[in-house]
């Protein structure tokens, strides 16, 4: 089949076709001028553009790059027994379109069956904790991958390997291969700490050994474990540096050569006192489920006392002491007086505050903090600095009243 394609090519100087042109067909005699310069119709009849060599040169460049990073939902879930948790982390994998969840402290035993804490479209993988309540790991793979539990074959005693809470999953993506594991590390465990680094060390030294080219994710709850620790064993890549729990890092991830664009931690829709941690590629992932509230303030500074005080030095007469009148009217007077004041030297101002945001930050100190934003882009780096000074007394006037108040 052929196909004719018209070209109208020009020479700069109007004298003649252009010769890139000409090499993409047959020039015909007709030429057709408009102005100046000279256009000349183009006859191109069986034109093969051959960019295989080009096509392949560009898969030769991106075949290192293996597939995409997996986007990855790490969480402490305090259970997924209790009401409403599995509808909750449900819409949290949909909402962050998560294809690997590793979940920490499930709370499962064998009474729970697959189906009480299933998803749809995902897949299950367990390791419910012996001899003890609460604890547990689970990964949530999406259906599509092809994956199964990963033994690794080292020699360990299973007196003591038993009551690691360790999963690790192989994950087959066409010539990839991919190890999740999960891990949650209690408080009080009934292994030494050491005992269960060196585990940790030995598989991650089989995997590499036998799967050259694999790539490995691990992620948890590991509490005190140092991070350091765990980098310098693993020679992997810690991703979180934001707190997960209060003010501290319990919540880890790690990767060996994975490169994702996205780190959030965020307040996960399902009930935990810990922070979820969604890792990403591509586009920005926007916090599932956060709420906004809009909070009215009022800035209260040293120059505005000042003002109020020259202002006002006069005696202000806001109650008739003569009067018979209703006293109800009277302090709606007095009220009145006050407000008007008020509203004059200290008006009302108001500031977004959302879930994301932590406890500590009243709305005074997201007013300073944006102030202090402010100064920083603008060059203004001193001022900044002393907002900053003011900014953690704030916080810390907060902290003692939460303390106060426990």
């Amino acid at each position: 089949m052929q196909r004719r394609i018209e070209v109208i090519s020009c020479d700069q100087r109007g004298q003649g076709p252009d010769p890139r042109a000409t090499q993409l067909g047959r020039r015909t005699s007709q030429s057709v001028r408009i102005g100046s310069p000279q256009y000349r119709r183009i006859d191109v009849t069986d034109v093969n553009i051959n960019i295989a060599g080009h096509t392949e040169s560009l898969r030769q460049q991106t075949d290192h790059l293996g597939p995409s990073p997996p986007t990855l939902y790490v969480f402490n879930a305090a259970s997924l027994v209790k009401q409403g948790a599995i509808e909750k982390l449900t819409a949290e994998l949909i909402g962050y379109n998560v294809d690997i969840a590793i979940i920490s402290e499930t709370h499962l035993k064998k009474k729970h069956a697959d189906s009480c804490v299933a998803i749809d479209d995902y897949k299950l993988f367990r390791r419910d904790r012996v001899g003890r309540k609460c604890g547990g790991v689970a990964i949530y793979l999406r259906r599509a991958m092809t994956a199964a539990v990963y033994l690794p074959p080292i020699e360990e005693d299973d007196e003591v390997t038993q009551y690691y809470e360790m999963l690790l999953v192989k994950v087959n993506h066409g010539s990839d291969v991919t190890f999740v594991g999960a891990l949650y590390h209690p408080p009080k465990p009934l292994y030494g700490t050491n005992d269960l680094l060196d585990y940790i060390e030995a598989s991650i030294v089989r995997i590499q050994q036998d799967f050259p080219a694999a790539h490995l994710i691990l992620a948890g709850d590991l509490n005190q474990i140092s991070d350091n620790e765990v980098v310098i064993r693993t020679g992997l890549t810690s991703l979180v540096t934001l707190p997960t729990r209060f003010n501290n890092i319990l919540d880890r991830l790690y990767v060996s050569d994975f490169e994702y664009t996205g780190v959030k931690v965020v307040q996960s829709v399902a009930t935990s006192d810990h922070k979820a941690i969604v890792v990403y590629s591509g586009g920005t992932k926007y916090t599932v489920g956060k709420t906004r509230r809009v909070c009215t303030f009022r800035k209260h500074s040293a120059a505005q006392h000042a003002h109020f005080l020259a202002s006002v030095s006069d005696p202000i007469h806001i109650v008739n002491p003569d009067s018979q009148g209703d006293p109800q009217v009277e302090y709606d007077k007095f009220y009145d007086v006050l407000l008007e004041l008020l509203d004059t030297y200290y008006p009302e101002r108001t500031i977004t505050i959302t879930s994301a945001d932590p406890p500590y930050v009243t709305p005074i100190v997201k007013y300073m903090l944006r102030r202090k934003n402010r100064l920083m882009r603008s060059g203004r780096v001193e001022e900044a600095a002393a907002l900053a000074v003011k900014i953690g007394d704030a916080i810390k006037k907060v902290h003692q009243s939460r303390t106060e108040s426990c």
